[in-house]
């Protein structure tokens, strides 16, 4: 250590505070009679920082002119220790560095014209997630978004596109214990008295709400009114038979895939009296097993 070097290194002004920090761990390791020489590595742990940080503070030092590295001559195959002379030691002769400074200068007026974006730190969904995911809670979130009125290839709003959509959707579910076709029915119904689809599935939640409380009457077998400080909503207006049919006309004729469970025997009756929907869209769903034994037989016999 030389009280000579730490003296000089803290006399030292205009420089940035890590640059200062490498210029006093250089002065901690000077020696008055055999000089400055301790390795990168060493620097970095006495500084705290990357060894890459020490060798542009370094860099900087010598551009500045308070100190020259003065590289070692070792053997063949050995490498030789870098030699660091200070300002205020004789015989110093400062690098002249006019020409690369120039040029670092350029390559910074360069930069300043490439373009710099924000990184980005939106975490996109994993496909192995939507591998996870049940496949019958994406077919009940596309079905009520067919429901309330939007198409395949409809714009929808901020509040659908987001997974938590979807996770609310499902809710319903566990929240009402309403199972996936009594949500279907709520979410056609509400299109009557709305006819523009709702901003997000939590505008659904009243309706929702309004059919759970029906269920529970139905069962409780209490009819009376309760008598609340606001008046109660009135129920929402059951599906007719028509509508419903026309809903899962639509799934059938569609691409999509259909669940079983929302498709009764009955359904399958009205939809093929009524010509809405062909027993060819059955099959083609994997739902032939619910045809009537008349349909498969004109089946068989066209294929004979």
């Amino acid at each position: 250590m030389s009280y000579q070097a730490t003296n000089w290194a803290m006399k030292q002004r205009d420089m940035k505070p890590a640059t200062k920090t490498v210029l006093l761990c250089l002065a901690d390791r000077h020696n008055p009679e055999n000089g400055c020489f301790p390795s990168h590595k060493r620097i970095a742990t006495d500084a705290c920082m990357s060894e890459r940080s020490v060798r542009n503070h370094l860099a900087e030092l010598e551009a500045m002119g308070l100190l020259r590295r003065v590289k070692g001559t070792g053997g063949r195959l050995k490498r030789a220790a870098t030699r660091y002379v200070f300002a205020f030691e004789d015989g110093f002769e400062a690098v002249d560095n006019s020409a690369e400074r120039a040029e670092s200068r350029r390559q910074k007026c360069a930069e300043s014209r490439r373009q710099i974006l924000p990184p980005n730190t939106v975490r996109e969904p994993l496909k192995e997630e939507d591998a996870r995911e049940a496949p019958d809670s994406n077919d009940l979130f596309e079905g009520v978004k067919r429901a309330v009125g939007f198409g395949p290839n409809a714009i929808l709003p901020s509040w659908w596109r987001e997974r938590a959509a979807r996770d609310h959707v499902i809710g319903w579910t566990k929240r009402f214990g309403l199972t996936e076709a009594e949500i279907l029915d709520v979410a056609a119904a509400t299109r009557k008295e709305h006819p523009i689809p709702p901003d997000g599935p939590k505008a659904l939640d009243r309706a929702m709400e309004r059919r759970w409380r029906a269920k529970q009457a139905a069962k409780s077998g209490d009819k009376r009114r309760r008598h609340d400080k606001r008046p109660s909503a009135a129920p929402a207006k059951p599906v007719s038979e028509h509508d419903a049919l026309k809903l899962r006309a639509e799934w059938l004729n569609g691409d999509r895939y259909v669940p079983p469970t929302l498709i009764t025997n009955v359904h399958v009756a009205r939809l093929l009296e009524t010509g809405m929907v062909s027993p060819e869209r059955f099959r083609r769903h994997n739902l032939g097993h619910l045809l009537p034994s008349g349909a498969v037989g004109s089946r068989r016999e066209a294929v004979a």
